[in-house]
């Protein structure tokens, strides 16, 4: 896993360049999915801001579906002190889960997603659970931090 800041708070995440979105075990999840782990608190923020509740999606992995709900906060990649920094950026609360993988002793309270195009991709956004749309398009958290390659040392 690697470090990661969601309002502040840091959260040890994997990095997916698989993906385009950033999903983090929250305090909505309830015990059955946060024992064992750190996970993300809005109230502990004072920078989280609230989207529509009714914004509440289902991601698709390999692993398993994640339902979760949209807000926007301050992201850093990297520890709370990290230079790189993100102001607003969408992000998804963990709601419900079934990635049998991401239990009491996984390592990792996120899965960010590094995919590179600078917004998400038509029909790699979130599915609406309330009508199956997708959510609107949202600039990738690389082009926010306008890192345009990379590079990862294994």
């Amino acid at each position: 896993s690697g470090a990661f800041s969601v309002g502040g708070q840091a959260l040890p995440v994997i990095f997916d360049t698989g993906s385009f979105e950033v999903i983090v075990l929250s305090t909505m999840c309830g015990a059955s999915c946060a024992e064992g782990h750190v996970v993300y608190d809005k109230t502990k923020s004072t920078t989280f801001v609230e989207e529509n509740e009714s914004i509440t999606a289902r991601h698709y992995f390999g692993s398993g579906p994640v339902t979760s709900q949209k807000g926007r906060e301050v992201i850093r990649l990297g520890p709370p002190t990290s230079p790189y920094e993100v102001n607003s950026m969408p992000f998804w609360q963990v709601v419900t889960h079934g990635i049998k993988a991401w239990n009491e002793h996984a390592a990792f309270s996120g899965i960010v997603g590094l995919g590179h195009p600078s917004f998400t991709p038509e029909g790699y956004t979130a599915e609406l659970v309330d009508n199956g749309a997708s959510t609107d398009s949202h600039e990738s958290l690389l082009s926010s931090l306008g890192v345009w390659s990379f590079a990862l040392c294994l």
